[in-house]
Protein backbone atom coordinates (compact mmCIF):
# COMPACT_ATOMS: atom_id res chain seq x y z
CA UNK A 1 0.00 0.00 0.00
CA UNK A 2 1.39 3.36 -1.06
CA UNK A 3 -0.44 6.52 0.01
CA UNK A 4 0.61 9.90 -1.35
CA UNK A 5 -0.39 13.03 0.56
CA UNK A 6 -0.29 16.51 -0.93
CA UNK A 7 -0.89 19.70 0.96
CA UNK A 8 -2.97 22.13 -1.11
CA UNK A 9 -2.00 25.76 -0.42
CA UNK A 10 1.50 26.61 -1.68
CA UNK A 11 2.17 22.96 -2.49
CA UNK A 12 -0.19 22.29 -5.39
CA UNK A 13 -2.10 25.57 -5.47
CA UNK A 14 -0.08 28.82 -5.75
CA UNK A 15 -2.15 30.43 -3.01
CA UNK A 16 0.31 33.03 -1.70
CA UNK A 17 1.16 34.16 -5.23
CA UNK A 18 -2.50 34.65 -6.13
CA UNK A 19 -3.38 36.39 -2.86
CA UNK A 20 -0.44 38.80 -3.03
CA UNK A 21 -0.44 39.58 -6.75
CA UNK A 22 -3.96 38.77 -7.97
CA UNK A 23 -2.26 37.19 -10.99
CA UNK A 24 -4.20 34.27 -12.46
CA UNK A 25 -2.72 34.41 -15.96
CA UNK A 26 -0.72 31.22 -15.48
CA UNK A 27 -3.54 29.05 -14.19
CA UNK A 28 -3.59 26.84 -17.30
CA UNK A 29 0.08 25.96 -16.74
CA UNK A 30 -0.57 25.33 -13.06
CA UNK A 31 -3.61 23.21 -13.86
CA UNK A 32 -1.61 20.96 -16.18
CA UNK A 33 1.18 20.67 -13.63
CA UNK A 34 -1.14 19.70 -10.77
CA UNK A 35 -2.88 17.16 -12.96
CA UNK A 36 0.46 15.55 -13.89
CA UNK A 37 1.51 15.30 -10.23
CA UNK A 38 -1.77 13.64 -9.27
CA UNK A 39 -1.62 11.22 -12.21
CA UNK A 40 1.89 10.03 -11.36
CA UNK A 41 0.98 9.50 -7.71
CA UNK A 42 -2.22 7.63 -8.66
CA UNK A 43 -0.19 5.06 -10.59
CA UNK A 44 1.26 3.90 -7.27
CA UNK A 45 -1.74 4.01 -4.99
CA UNK A 46 -4.28 6.22 -3.23
CA UNK A 47 -3.85 9.99 -3.27
CA UNK A 48 -4.94 12.30 -0.47
CA UNK A 49 -5.09 16.07 -0.30
CA UNK A 50 -4.92 17.10 3.37
CA UNK A 51 -5.22 20.81 3.98
CA UNK A 52 -5.92 23.31 6.73
CA UNK A 53 -7.94 25.25 4.18
CA UNK A 54 -11.68 24.97 3.67
CA UNK A 55 -13.31 22.79 1.05
CA UNK A 56 -15.14 25.87 -0.22
CA UNK A 57 -11.75 27.43 -1.07
CA UNK A 58 -10.59 24.20 -2.70
CA UNK A 59 -13.71 24.06 -4.89
CA UNK A 60 -13.27 27.72 -5.84
CA UNK A 61 -9.72 27.00 -6.98
CA UNK A 62 -10.88 24.09 -9.12
CA UNK A 63 -13.12 26.46 -11.07
CA UNK A 64 -9.96 28.12 -12.42
CA UNK A 65 -7.99 24.90 -13.00
CA UNK A 66 -9.52 23.28 -16.10
CA UNK A 67 -7.49 20.05 -15.90
CA UNK A 68 -8.53 19.51 -12.30
CA UNK A 69 -12.32 19.82 -12.53
CA UNK A 70 -12.88 16.20 -11.48
CA UNK A 71 -10.14 16.08 -8.85
CA UNK A 72 -12.57 15.39 -6.00
CA UNK A 73 -13.62 12.18 -7.79
CA UNK A 74 -10.03 10.96 -7.95
CA UNK A 75 -8.49 11.85 -4.59
CA UNK A 76 -9.57 11.72 -0.98
CA UNK A 77 -9.88 15.30 0.24
CA UNK A 78 -9.62 16.12 3.94
CA UNK A 79 -10.06 19.63 5.27
CA UNK A 80 -8.94 19.78 8.89
CA UNK A 81 -10.88 23.02 9.32
CA UNK A 82 -14.15 21.61 8.02
CA UNK A 83 -13.69 18.44 10.08
CA UNK A 84 -13.11 20.50 13.23
CA UNK A 85 -11.01 17.74 14.78
CA UNK A 86 -10.74 19.33 18.18
CA UNK A 87 -11.39 22.96 19.06
CA UNK A 88 -9.21 22.59 22.15
CA UNK A 89 -6.03 21.81 20.21
CA UNK A 90 -3.99 24.22 18.07
CA UNK A 91 -4.72 24.29 14.35
CA UNK A 92 -1.32 22.79 13.52
CA UNK A 93 -2.19 19.64 15.48
CA UNK A 94 -5.26 19.04 13.32
CA UNK A 95 -2.93 17.78 10.60
CA UNK A 96 -1.59 15.21 13.05
CA UNK A 97 -5.09 13.87 13.48
CA UNK A 98 -5.74 13.84 9.73
CA UNK A 99 -2.51 11.94 9.03
CA UNK A 100 -3.34 9.41 11.77
CA UNK A 101 -6.42 8.47 9.74
CA UNK A 102 -4.08 6.83 7.24
CA UNK A 103 -2.64 4.26 9.66
CA UNK A 104 -5.53 1.71 9.58
CA UNK A 105 -5.14 1.32 5.80
CA UNK A 106 -1.77 -0.37 6.17
CA UNK A 107 -1.44 -4.13 6.53
CA UNK A 108 1.27 -5.89 8.52
CA UNK A 109 1.48 -8.44 5.71
CA UNK A 110 2.32 -5.79 3.12
CA UNK A 111 6.08 -5.42 2.71
CA UNK A 112 5.79 -2.11 0.87
CA UNK A 113 3.77 0.22 3.07
CA UNK A 114 4.61 3.84 2.29
CA UNK A 115 3.34 7.32 3.03
CA UNK A 116 4.84 9.82 0.59
CA UNK A 117 3.98 13.35 1.67
CA UNK A 118 4.63 16.79 0.19
CA UNK A 119 4.00 20.08 1.98
CA UNK A 120 5.51 23.51 2.45
CA UNK A 121 4.74 24.12 6.12
CA UNK A 122 6.59 22.89 9.20
CA UNK A 123 3.41 21.28 10.53
CA UNK A 124 3.12 19.17 7.35
CA UNK A 125 6.52 17.67 8.11
CA UNK A 126 5.70 17.33 11.81
CA UNK A 127 2.48 15.44 11.03
CA UNK A 128 4.31 12.99 8.75
CA UNK A 129 7.03 12.38 11.33
CA UNK A 130 4.38 11.94 14.03
CA UNK A 131 2.77 9.13 12.01
CA UNK A 132 6.20 7.59 11.41
CA UNK A 133 6.84 7.48 15.17
CA UNK A 134 3.46 5.84 15.77
CA UNK A 135 4.02 3.20 13.09
CA UNK A 136 7.55 2.40 14.25
CA UNK A 137 6.13 1.72 17.70
CA UNK A 138 3.64 -0.83 16.38
CA UNK A 139 4.60 -4.48 16.14
CA UNK A 140 4.79 -5.67 12.54
CA UNK A 141 5.15 -2.30 10.84
CA UNK A 142 8.93 -2.23 10.44
CA UNK A 143 8.48 -2.31 6.65
CA UNK A 144 6.34 0.82 6.67
CA UNK A 145 8.24 3.85 5.39
CA UNK A 146 7.31 7.52 5.76
CA UNK A 147 8.83 9.82 3.15
CA UNK A 148 8.36 13.54 3.52
CA UNK A 149 9.57 16.23 1.14
CA UNK A 150 9.34 19.74 2.56
CA UNK A 151 8.87 22.36 -0.12
CA UNK A 152 9.71 26.06 -0.08
CA UNK A 153 7.30 27.83 2.26
CA UNK A 154 4.93 30.33 0.60
CA UNK A 155 6.78 29.95 -2.71
CA UNK A 156 6.23 32.23 -5.69
CA UNK A 157 4.47 30.94 -8.77
CA UNK A 158 7.61 30.06 -10.71
CA UNK A 159 9.02 28.08 -7.78
CA UNK A 160 5.72 26.22 -7.35
CA UNK A 161 5.90 25.02 -10.96
CA UNK A 162 9.58 24.11 -10.66
CA UNK A 163 8.97 22.14 -7.48
CA UNK A 164 6.11 20.23 -9.05
CA UNK A 165 8.31 19.36 -12.02
CA UNK A 166 10.94 18.02 -9.66
CA UNK A 167 8.30 16.02 -7.76
CA UNK A 168 7.24 14.32 -10.98
CA UNK A 169 10.82 13.58 -12.00
CA UNK A 170 11.94 12.08 -8.69
CA UNK A 171 8.69 10.33 -7.70
CA UNK A 172 9.72 6.90 -8.99
CA UNK A 173 13.03 7.20 -7.15
CA UNK A 174 11.18 7.99 -3.94
CA UNK A 175 9.00 4.91 -4.32
CA UNK A 176 12.01 2.64 -4.83
CA UNK A 177 13.76 3.67 -1.60
CA UNK A 178 13.17 1.16 1.17
CA UNK A 179 13.67 3.44 4.14
CA UNK A 180 12.32 6.68 5.61
CA UNK A 181 13.03 9.96 3.83
CA UNK A 182 13.09 13.45 5.34
CA UNK A 183 14.28 15.85 2.67
CA UNK A 184 13.90 19.61 2.20
CA UNK A 185 13.85 21.57 -1.04
CA UNK A 186 16.21 24.50 -0.64
CA UNK A 187 15.42 27.85 -2.20
CA UNK A 188 18.85 28.15 -3.80
CA UNK A 189 18.55 24.70 -5.36
CA UNK A 190 15.09 25.22 -6.80
CA UNK A 191 15.61 28.77 -8.04
CA UNK A 192 19.24 29.01 -9.12
CA UNK A 193 20.14 25.72 -10.78
CA UNK A 194 19.03 24.77 -14.27
CA UNK A 195 16.20 22.24 -14.45
CA UNK A 196 18.42 19.27 -15.25
CA UNK A 197 20.86 20.21 -12.49
CA UNK A 198 18.05 20.53 -9.94
CA UNK A 199 16.70 17.10 -10.78
CA UNK A 200 20.13 15.45 -10.79
CA UNK A 201 20.98 17.13 -7.49
CA UNK A 202 17.94 15.68 -5.76
CA UNK A 203 18.30 12.28 -7.43
CA UNK A 204 21.85 12.15 -6.10
CA UNK A 205 20.64 13.04 -2.61
CA UNK A 206 18.15 10.19 -2.79
CA UNK A 207 20.70 7.79 -4.28
CA UNK A 208 23.27 8.70 -1.62
CA UNK A 209 20.59 8.46 1.06
CA UNK A 210 21.10 12.02 2.17
CA UNK A 211 17.74 12.46 3.85
CA UNK A 212 18.66 15.16 6.34
CA UNK A 213 16.09 17.89 6.79
CA UNK A 214 17.58 21.37 6.99
CA UNK A 215 15.71 23.57 9.43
Amino acid sequence: MIITVFDWDDTLMATTHVQTTGDTSYFNLLSESIRSCIDIAKKHGQVYIITNGQKEWFNLCLNFLPDCKDLLDEVIFISTVDNKFDYKTPLKEWKYKAFKRLIPFFSKRDKNNQIIAFGDAAHDRAAALHVKDILKGKVGYLNTFVKHIKLIESADFDSILKQQKIIRDIFYHLVDIKEDVDLSFQVEVVRSLEQGERINHLKNLLKEKVFIHNE
